[in-house]
């Protein structure tokens, strides 16, 4: 059986070996499983973005339209907010279902780690928390509830009042733990449990669960994971990126021995055919520029908190100190 390449548009083939043509195979495989996950990561930054953002226009809002004793208002912002959370605590879902697909890697030592990875990430209350509060909303209820609070405070040094308001959500707990899909579902119960008894503690101490600043903490978690995931994927992402580097190579030398001219693949998505009798892959170094892209786009670790404030009421803050 023969195994031949050549760019969409060009009618240049070269022949390549059985080895290479599973090699290169693989190659755009693992590339492609690891722009998945490049992708769903990115899902979960933009998700998370738009539920910051959310808090500050519902901040900017109610202040600017001082609509903080409107139920009507409040109850608009609440529905919209609790979307936005759900969309980003979802896409974490789509994030981890991709990380445990071990069949889009090969190497049995990256399977063990990934697994490793997972469970200590799986072992934090606050990750189970949260992945399991996606689970509730998703199955149950939405157990959360937006608060507008406003914090006084007086500057000894210039007089001045200052107002703090700020917009967060808390947990209803009760409903939580009332859960009844929290009985079902041997397989995550758990997960379920171990959840409920975190949840518990807040309830036993009479205290308020602030899930913003959970959120916070969890998407910190999911950076630093998402980051060790990178490192491990690192060197086959760097082999699979040189295996697709070399085969291009290698065609545009053939096409311009031939023509006695530079080639420019055709169309530009850089797109190449390999084939035999019985199969035909669609192969693109654009998956390399994809990855790169996204890995450029979301490059730093997100560990701050979030405020909105103006140069003058950060300098009064420091004041106080």
């Amino acid at each position: 059986m023969e195994y031949c390449i050549n760019a969409v548009g060009c009618k240049t083939e070269m022949k390549i070996s059985e080895d290479e043509f599973y090699k290169i195979k693989n190659a755009k495989d693992f590339l492609h499983a690891l722009y998945q996950i490049e992708t769903k990561y990115d899902f979960i930054t933009g998700n998370y973005f738009d539920f910051q953002k959310s808090l500050l226009e519902s901040q900017l809002d109610t202040t600017l339209f001082n609509k903080k004793l409107n139920i009507m208002h409040i109850s608009q912002q609440d529905r919209f907010i609790n979307r936005v959370l759900f969309n980003y605590l979802s896409t974490t879902k789509l994030y981890f279902d991709q990380i445990c697909l071990q069949e889009l890697f090969s190497d049995n030592l990256i399977h063990e780690e990934l697994k490793k990875y997972l469970t200590d990430f799986r072992n934090d209350e606050i990750n189970n928390f949260l992945l399991e509060l996606r689970n509730h909303m998703q199955h149950s209820s939405i157990s959360s509830h937006l608060s507008i609070q406003f914090t006084k405070k007086h500057n000894p040094t210039t007089n001045d009042n200052l107002v703090f308001n700020y917009t967060t959500l808390f947990l209803d707990i009760d409903n939580f733990l009332q859960d009844k899909q929290f009985n079902q579902q041997k397989k995550r119960k758990p997960y379920k449990e171990r959840a409920k008894r975190y949840v518990e503690k807040f309830h036993h101490d009479n205290c308020n669960l602030e899930l913003t600043d959970h959120i916070l903490r969890f998407h910190t978690n999911i950076t630093h994971f998402h980051y060790n995931v990178r490192n491990l994927l690192n060197e086959n992402k760097e082999k699979s990126i040189a295996i697709l580097n070399e085969i291009y190579q290698r065609y545009k030398e053939i096409v311009e021995q031939e023509t006695n001219a530079p080639f420019e693949y055709t169309p530009p998505q850089n797109l190449m055919k390999m084939y035999n009798e019985r199969e035909e892959i669609i192969i693109t170094t654009n998956t390399i520029n994809y990855i790169k892209e996204l890995e450029q786009r979301n490059h730093r670790v997100s560990e701050a908190i979030i405020c909105n404030a103006r140069q003058k009421q950060m300098q009064d803050w420091d004041n106080f100190w």
